[in-house]
């Protein structure tokens, strides 16, 4: 007798001397597996492929290289649209057993058809994509995703359960019936999609559950009926009360909160703490951004600043060359009305120079002007005020005129013969005009002035006058 695990003879020995394993407990390990496996393999004859994918791992449990038991339960797992884990049973049985495993065979079978696998991973990605969308409360959004996942892999029966789900969260139960049907065509005795059959039809009958201490007493066609109804003489039927429906509605309800707690609430967490990170690292690159852009203005600002500088100083350049441009235009024209002997012309012109902006030379000039030129306009200003002054007698108007003149003859020379009569007759017309006070300050000026003038007696006279009236 050889030993089942190192393959040393032992002969009728119960502990191999060379792996030290107990050869009966080894032996009853292996019949534990394969009973399992049988019992797997029975329950997916009859669609129980929920119970079959359970037995199965527990076979498998007691004996990992059990093949035929892994082959089997990467074809339950395939069917239920479950690829990935398919492909790992296989993958690992290939590895346990690399010759006469048809493990070999449905991965080759599965390479070779390429549409097919790439339709089913799209499929996944879609499904995955409607996870996400259940996890930001977008039902309406996950529900047509979960619509097109089912039309490219229609044995996709996670897919379907949680298209059944959607479909109850937006108050649909008839698509959610339909979606269960699928589910229980696939897998009779998946557990959710019962509990949501029972929660949509608390009232009605629910589709038999075989149990699996009962699947040799089954026969196949009720094995297949997911629509059998409750007989009331039958030994083992169930007993759906009310208090069983609403065992039932809180234990989906239950499901719901758990899928919500274990699926959506840490996703969302971490989906708010991701855009958190994010909006922070926005404020940062917002704050960069700005300060940036506050050097930027910063630095045009004092470029502005530095050529508003230059400007000012520019414009007070060129504002002093006009004036003075301005002055020697003034001093041109003076000097050809002075050659016109037009003085009455040019004396203002003179009194209007400003020395700041003439050169020493034109300020020499003006200073010989004013010497020869002022005596000269106040002359002729005094006598155009008396001829407008006695013409004041018939025409009133005229002493206007003559105010005008005389003030003017007083502004170019105070110091000559005629000037304490230009201001005497300034305050006769200002006495005519009624303007007393105005005549009085101008008498008083004149005596102050000029005490040795001819017109003393008349002025003195006139001021007693007035400030006796």
């Amino acid at each position: 007798m050889k030993c089942p695990k190192c393959n040393q003879e032992i002969g009728k020995q119960t502990i191999c001397n060379f792996c030290k394993i107990d050869i009966n407990l080894y032996k009853r390990i292996k019949q534990i597996s394969k009973k399992m496996y049988n019992q797997g393999l029975e329950q997916a004859q009859y669609r129980d492929l929920s119970g079959a994918i359970e037995s199965l791992q527990r076979s498998l449990f007691f004996d990992k290289r059990n093949i035929q038991a892994r082959n089997l339960l990467g074809l339950v797992y395939y069917e239920v649209g479950q690829i990935g884990l398919a492909l790992k049973h296989w993958v690992l049985s290939s590895n346990f057993q690399k010759e006469n495993n048809e493990a070999l065979t449905y991965i080759q079978t599965i390479q070779n058809d390429k549409k097919t696998l790439e339709r089913k991973n799209e499929a996944i990605k879609k499904y995955n994509q409607a996870l996400q969308s259940l996890q930001q409360k977008s039902e309406d959004i996950a529900y047509i995703q979960l619509k097109s996942v089912v039309g490219l892999h229609p044995q996709f029966v996670e897919a379907h359960t949680l298209l059944a789900l959607c479909s109850i969260m937006n108050h649909e139960p008839e698509r959610a019936l339909e979606s269960i049907e699928k589910v229980l065509s696939i897998d009779a005795n998946h557990p959710l999609a019962l509990r949501y059959y029972q929660y949509l039809q608390p009232n009605k009958i629910r589709p038999a559950i075989i149990e699996k201490s009962n699947i040799k007493n089954q026969t196949p066609k009720r094995q297949y009926s997911r629509q059998l109804y409750q007989q009331s003489k039958q030994k083992n039927r169930y007993s759906w009360n009310a208090f069983s429906s609403i065992g039932l509605f809180i234990t989906g309800a239950i499901c719901m909160l758990a899928v919500v707690y274990i699926l959506i609430i840490p996703n969302k967490v971490n989906q708010l703490k991701h855009e958190i990170s994010q909006l922070q690292q926005k404020v940062e690159q917002e704050q960069q951004m700005t300060n940036q852009k506050i050097a930027d203005y910063q630095n045009q600002v004092d470029q502005l600043q530095k050529e508003n500088s230059d400007l000012k100083q520019v414009n007070q350049t060129l504002e002093t060359e006009q004036r003075r441009l301005d002055e020697t235009q003034k001093v041109q024209q003076i000097t050809l009305l002075l050659q016109q002997n037009k003085i009455e012309e040019a004396a203002p012109l003179i009194y209007a120079l400003n020395d700041s902006w003439l050169s020493t030379e034109q300020q020499q000039m003006r200073q010989k002007w004013i010497q020869d030129i002022y005596p000269k306009a106040a002359k002729t200003f005094y006598d155009q005020g008396i001829r407008a002054y006695n013409q004041g007698r018939n025409d009133a108007t005229q002493y206007e005129k003559a105010l005008y003149l005389f003030e003017q003859s007083l502004a170019y020379a105070k110091d000559q013969y005629f000037s304490d009569d230009a201001l005497y007759f300034t305050g006769v017309i200002h006495e005519i005009g009624q303007d007393l006070q105005k005549a009085i300050e101008v008498y008083e000026r004149l005596l102050e002035e000029y005490p040795s003038t001819n017109q003393k007696y008349n002025a003195q006279k006139r001021l007693n006058r007035l400030k006796q009236s």
